[in-house]
């Protein structure tokens, strides 16, 4: 399941671009804005446990679409998501598991939710970048009306840019 969390000022022909490609990679067949899904869609009975969590959204080390670990897991715990609703779940958004070469950073939001997760019983395993979730964007007009394609997704870490499978990192 692919969903993102969209803010007021996002570029929506981007942030469209932007899932088109998270879906492409993740084998996603389409995408829901998070406040269209209904109360139980992330219910196990509704997933069968099988599938993927993707979200996408704006963040950084402290929050996800503005939303504190705790906020963010009463927002998935409201569509009915507990243990057993998804065997892995990705935070696909900026600096949200972002780590040094030194494990010099030692909290994240990744790392706080995660805590949160096992301290509710939920074993899935979590995946965030390591860095800033980076898209390059390609400008494209057709019909009067401006759209964008990505070119290329990656992680850009300070010691180097990843490919998004070797920069997304399992929480522990």
């Amino acid at each position: 399941m692919l969903t993102y969390m969209a803010l007021d000022w996002d570029n929506q022909a981007a942030r469209s671009a932007k899932l088109k490609a998270l879906a492409d990679y993740y084998h996603q067949p389409d995408f829901t804005a998070f406040k269209m899904l209904g109360a139980d869609v992330m219910a196990p009975t509704k997933t069968g446990g099988k599938q993927k969590l993707i979200i996408n959204s704006h963040s950084n080390a402290n929050v996800f679409a503005g939303y504190s670990p705790e906020s963010f897991l009463t927002q998935l715990m409201s569509k009915g998501f507990a243990e057993g609703s998804f065997p892995e779940i990705y935070l696909m958004a900026c600096k949200v598991g972002e780590a040094s070469q030194n494990n010099s950073i030692i909290t994240n939001f990744a790392r706080d939710l995660k805590r949160l997760l096992v301290g509710h019983g939920i074993t899935a395993k979590l995946y965030a970048p390591r860095g800033i979730l980076t898209y390059s964007l390609e400008r494209k007009q057709a019909s009067g009306q401006t759209y964008y394609t990505v070119t290329e997704m990656f992680i850009k870490a300070p010691e180097r840019n990843y490919p998004l499978d070797e920069g997304m990192l399992l929480i522990t």
